[in-house]
């Protein structure tokens, strides 16, 4: 329970303590160590390309144990859940682009959130559609994985 409720209180700290500045689509806004920063930037390439591949070998080192996963129309799947759709082709992503990208470090946890654009295959027919995310990290020993993955099309909403 106290995990839940430091995740949480990043999460409320993210979104309130969030100042203003300019972004360049495509590329990450670092806050933090930058080292840590230029880590994660890299998990997140790996956690991507995994799910492009559908290498559950690899998700498994790379999603927390209490993985939580909300997709854009509010289904949530555990780490077993999301591994199972992924093996059986339920979640199939034929393409994927990151717009906007920020991370910010807080010790052992941090978060990244943006603007990514996302085509799935399934269900068939394809469709392409643009969604806010924010995805929580944790550092387990020299690993960093990824403990929440939340995301919610946008259509035509303006970033405040």
């Amino acid at each position: 329970m106290k995990r839940r409720t430091s995740i949480a209180a990043l999460a409320l700290l993210a979104t309130v303590g969030r100042g203003a500045g300019a972004q360049t689509p495509g590329r990450p806004v670092q806050r933090g160590a930058e080292p840590d920063a230029a880590d994660l930037l890299r998990a997140e390439r790996n956690r991507t390309d995994a799910i492009m591949r559908r290498d559950v070998r690899s998700l498994r080192y790379l999603l927390g144990a209490n993985y939580y996963h909300v997709e854009n129309n509010g289904r949530v799947r555990s780490k077993a859940d999301f591994l199972q759709a992924l093996e059986r082709g339920e979640f199939a992503l034929l393409g994927f682009r990151v717009e906007e990208s920020e991370i910010e470090v807080f010790g052992d946890f941090a978060i990244v959130r943006g603007l990514q654009v996302t085509e799935r295959g399934t269900p068939a027919p394809a469709r392409r559609y643009k969604s806010r995310y924010v995805r929580i990290w944790q550092r387990v020993g020299t690993q960093w994985v990824n403990t929440v993955d939340q995301s919610t099309e946008v259509r035509g909403a303006s970033r405040p």
